[in-house]
């Protein structure tokens, strides 16, 4: 009996663990930059950047994505443009 109730036990604190480790990950596609956004405090951490990639940023926390390309177009009569 008491051996059933420390493996359910154990189960429990490791699946609570695993799910907490899954809720952690965050991605930022190739294309992109990321800052990172606490949803408790409701604030941004400007003083990082970054870039494409898997990163384990934690449970609250959550990326603001920027495109990392930029296009310019020059609407000009000019020849040499």
């Amino acid at each position: 009996m008491k051996a059933a109730l420390g493996v359910g036990c154990c189960l429990c604190i490791f699946l609570i663990s695993l799910i907490m480790l899954l809720i952690s990950i965050a991605t930022v596609e190739p294309i992109e930059y990321a800052i990172e956004y606490n949803s408790l405090t409701k604030s941004t951490n400007k003083e990082k950047v970054y870039v494409g990639g898997w990163y384990m940023i934690g449970p609250v926390q959550s990326f603001v994505t920027f495109p990392a390309t930029l296009v310019n177009i020059d609407w000009t009569n000019y020849k040499d443009a």
